[in-house]
């Protein structure tokens, strides 16, 4: 079951005490959630960019987003 000392006794094999490995897979698994959060935020950032270039008097709404694109643009008078 064990490993046998000089001693004749068997000898446990201990989990490791030390807390380096569980602080490293933590500290790694933060850096990936922070990182999805940036990530997460730049894509929201650039939709919110690419949805106003192009657009002139043509207000979008989510229905037209989602198939109804037969809204007539608003007219400017000058």
């Amino acid at each position: 079951m064990g490993i046998k000392g000089e001693s004749g006794r068997t000898k446990r094999r201990m989990p490791s005490l030390s807390i380096d490995l569980p602080m490293s897979v933590l500290r790694n698994k933060l850096g990936l959630e922070q990182e999805r959060k940036v990530q997460a935020l730049r894509a929201v950032a650039n939709r919110n960019f690419l949805n106003g270039i192009g657009k002139r008097g043509l207000q979008w709404s989510q229905s037209e987003e989602q198939g109804n694109l037969y809204k007539k643009p608003s007219v400017f008078r000058i």
